[in-house]
């Protein structure tokens, strides 16, 4: 079946991969899985060999007729903005090969959301995959938003050629596990639009991102900086994640 490039469609048809990723993923009996763009089913049909309940979901219409052939799950045609993560049980797992464009929007969704996976298994293109695993000096708005939620590790790499059509890019399977964390003490939201306004201006001194992002003089930048013990010559991708935490106790400290 030809694929839809507006649905980002690129199909995992490798036998191996495929196994390689269920076996990553340690599913067992009592393990409920949401599957996310099910596809052909290739993946899916070996993971309703393992799991305890498989949640299939496919936008692609032309994808049900296949999909109704395998037993053992639940199948949705519909777009996963618009699905229930709280229909599902506690503890689910998510694994899915999702399409590049979804990548940011499914993970900050699944680990913002109320009900939180345990464990997110994802095929995603290979340089996002390093952008959320990436060292401090290198990080990114998506790398602290994971590591506010959870651990990441990458497991390893796809080849363009193992997919239908390949694309032009390398694939990583990635693990991202939820955990308890201090950092999570202090407010998301408040916390990301301290990160945000840092990286709104990748290339300028911190002090200025803040001031600019934030519309603060910098009079009071300055003052958030040294009370974090953070130099404002740095750049926001030379922060880790507990220099934002110690900013933003700074900032919340210092602000009229």
């Amino acid at each position: 079946m030809r694929a839809n490039k507006d649905l980002g469609q690129h199909f995992l048809v490798d036998q191996e991969s495929v196994q390689r990723i269920v076996e990553a993923s340690e599913v067992g009996s009592t393990d409920q899985v949401l599957e996310i763009g099910a596809g052909t089913g290739l993946l899916t049909a070996k993971l309703a060999r393992q799991a305890g309940q498989v949640i299939a979901l496919e936008i692609d219409s032309r994808m049900i007729p296949i999909l109704e052939n395998i037993s053992g799950i639940k199948l949705f045609n519909q777009d996963f903005r618009e699905f229930d993560l709280s229909s599902l049980a506690q503890g689910y797992k998510v694994i899915a090969n999702l399409p590049y464009y979804m990548t940011s929007f499914v993970i900050r969704r699944l680990l913002e959301a109320e009900s939180q996976p345990s464990e997110l298994i994802l095929l995603i293109q290979r340089e996002v995959a390093q952008r959320i695993v990436a060292p401090q000096g290198q990080l990114s708005v998506l790398a602290i938003m994971v590591g506010y939620y959870a651990d990441a590790e990458i497991i390893f790499d796809i080849s363009p050629d193992k997919f239908s059509p390949p694309p032009r890019v390398y694939s990583s399977l990635i693990k991202i596990r939820p955990t308890k964390k201090s950092i999570q003490e202090l407010d998301y939201q408040e916390l990301m639009r301290l990160v945000k306004a840092g990286f709104s201006q990748k290339r300028k001194k911190l002090k200025n991102s803040l001031s600019s992002g934030l519309a603060q003089p910098i009079s009071r930048i300055e003052q958030w900086l040294a009370e974090a013990g953070i130099d404002g010559n740095k750049r926001a991708q030379e922060l880790g994640l507990e220099d934002w935490g110690r900013l933003m106790v700074a900032k919340s400290e210092n602000t009229p």
